[in-house]
């Protein structure tokens, strides 16, 4: 069995046992523990995310120094952003603990006799949607441009199931890809680019919120290594 087809068995297993345990999951906890859990996950990470952006101006958790890429320009912009992600993962975490506390009070609404069954059916149900969507999330970032060969590990696991989903996404996400994928292409060194892979990592950086005169000069220092 070579390394792809273990990769393969691997991610196949994941699948199986996260889907499995979503759905007991579900079935134990019920409807209405489910709900507040897929509900508080919703709204607590596009808070989170929303709420990143103030506060990564202001603090730094991830450390620039780990940054491969020589280029200054190039190295504060993704850094920038690499550092909103840390901030987000943390907030993410912290309001999910919180929530934690107001589960018991839900529980004791959904041990009630009379809605019990019902609530146990209706969260298995919910089980399923959720093991679905995080099918979903999981081929979407193996599908991102700089996941090496993720595209192949998607293709031959349990994940190609969600490509219906997948491609709906991907007819919206295609240009910002594209960009995303030309700006990896830079700082992978890629000896040429074509206009489009250029006009894309423009794009990109303007899509940043940069200013004029940092997008031409990202553009510029770019040009200057090649």
């Amino acid at each position: 069995m070579n390394i792809e087809q273990n990769t393969w068995l691997m991610i196949n297993l994941v699948v199986v046992i996260v889907f499995a345990l979503l759905l007991f999951s579900g079935y134990k906890q019920g409807f209405l523990m489910k709900l507040i859990s897929i509900v508080g996950f919703v709204v607590v990470g596009i808070f989170s995310w929303w709420i990143s952006a103030p506060i990564s101006r202001m603090l730094s958790l991830y450390p620039k120094s780990q940054l491969p890429i020589e280029n200054d320009l190039i190295s504060s912009f993704i850094y920038d952003n690499i550092n909103r992600l840390f901030i987000f993962v943390v907030l993410f975490v912290i309001l999910n603990i919180v929530i934690l506390f107001l589960k018991p009070l839900i529980k004791a609404i959904s041990d009630i006799p009379v809605v019990s069954t019902i609530n146990k059916v209706a969260g298995l149900c919910l089980g399923a949607i959720q093991a679905v969507v995080l099918m979903f999330v999981a081929t979407l970032v193996l599908r991102l441009p700089f996941i090496s060969q993720g595209n192949t590990y998607v293709e031959g696991s349990l994940l190609k199931y969600s490509e219906p989903m997948m491609n709906t996404l991907m007819f919206y996400a295609k240009e910002p890809l594209q960009q995303i994928s030309a700006v990896f292409d830079l700082i992978n060194e890629k000896e040429t680019l074509t206009k489009q892979e250029v006009e894309n990592i423009h794009d990109w950086l303007v899509s940043q919120n940069l200013k004029e005169e940092q997008v031409n000069a990202i553009m510029a220092s770019l040009n200057s290594e090649r």
